[in-house]
């Protein structure tokens, strides 16, 4: 046997291909927002086709994977999210003769209406509660409302004299984060106590001015994303009770909805670089890079979808691909394993989540 062949065995043996992406969106439509549903295997997506936008969804338990429109009404529909214990996800909706946005599921609306708008609807863990960015102050304020209850005001849990946006639920449904937007910047807020007298603790400033989050699953760091003039966009975390961020990699594009995280070894957070790749890196600051064979990555999520986990992104094609430039420029959702991203288990005495 040739020595380097040899070599090459006895340290770990050839190299595995690189995992090939799936595309799971039609070839004449766009792909604009993602999310996963892990608890039923599903991926639901906002879609911009010829004439109309809808929500579609597709499962990856169903061997031929098809695409099925979901939702499809007049009105501009667009953040499709998971509604546990639900088939239909739930969504913001635009009329255009009230001009006013709405929270809704299976087209009726999920909290007592009013006059403003009502946005970035978050729903907790268990299902029960939602929480929303809301006019119904006089500007945007948080509030939360049992789900389905029309029958009663929703009740404000954060109000100042900035505008509050994008809240998120604590994993244990303890908590909410939330972005506060003034002149002198944007921070990172956490509200505790919601049962009682809510709490309010700043986690990042001003001086950071945070762009958008997301919580660890496990609920023990906040992940956020800061314009750096100095690094272009940096990737930052930190704890929900405050103290010191600390930044995990530069030169990084902007997610909606915060970076993804990817259980392992240790939590991994993954998203994409300036220079187009997809990346994950640890608290060691460990890289990792996946080739997913498309170019221009978007949005990128993460979930355990049939029994392992996978990214769902989107991108406006395969680099290689034969297809005319028409198809080449339009936005697909895509996806692919995400084994390439995890950190190797064992080593050092933290579990691996399988």
């Amino acid at each position: 046997m040739n020595y380097h062949v040899l070599l090459t065995l006895m340290l770990g043996g050839i190299s595995a291909p690189p995992p090939v992406a799936e595309r799971l969106s039609d070839i004449d439509e766009e792909a604009v927002s993602v999310s996963v549903d892990e608890s039923r295997d599903t991926i639901y997506w906002e879609t911009i086709d010829d004439d109309s936008r809808s929500i579609r969804r597709v499962r990856l338990r169903s061997k031929r994977r098809k695409a099925k429109r979901v939702v499809s009404v007049d009105h501009i529909v667009t953040d499709p999210q998971p509604t546990p214990g639900k088939r239909e996800p739930l969504y913001n909706q635009f009329d255009e003769e009230t001009e006013r946005w709405s929270m809704v599921r299976r087209k009726r609306e999920l909290v007592s209406p009013s006059a403003a708008s009502d946005i970035h609807p978050a729903i907790s863990r268990d299902g029960e509660r939602l929480a929303f960015s809301s006019g119904r102050s006089g500007k945007g304020d948080i509030y939360i409302a049992k789900v389905g209850s029309t029958n009663q005001p929703p009740r404000l849990v954060a109000r100042g004299t900035d505008v509050e946006l994008l809240p998120q639920w604590a994993p244990d449904g303890k908590s909410l984060a939330f972005l506060r937007v003034s002149r002198r910047g944007q921070e990172l807020v956490v509200l505790s106590d919601l049962d009682e007298s809510p709490k309010t603790t700043v986690v990042a400033d001003e001086r950071l001015s945070p762009v958008s989050f997301n919580w660890r699953p496990d609920g023990k760091e906040l992940a956020f994303y800061r314009r750096d003039f100095s690094a272009g966009t940096s990737l930052y975390v930190v704890e929900p009770g405050g103290g010191t961020a600390r930044r995990r990699l530069t030169n990084v594009q902007v997610q909606p909805r915060g970076p993804a995280w990817l259980p392992g070894r240790v939590w991994s957070l993954v998203t994409v670089r300036t220079d187009d790749t997809v990346v994950s890196v640890t608290p060691t600051g460990d890289i990792r890079t996946m080739k997913t064979g498309t170019y221009g990555h978007g949005i990128v999520r993460t979930g355990k979808l049939v029994g392992s986990y996978r990214l769902a992104f989107t991108a406006l094609g395969i680099s290689d691909s034969s297809e005319g430039s028409t198809n080449k420029r339009k936005v697909f959702l895509w996806t692919v394993p995400a084994s390439i991203l995890r950190p190797q288990a064992g080593g050092s005495g933290m579990p691996d989540f399988q």
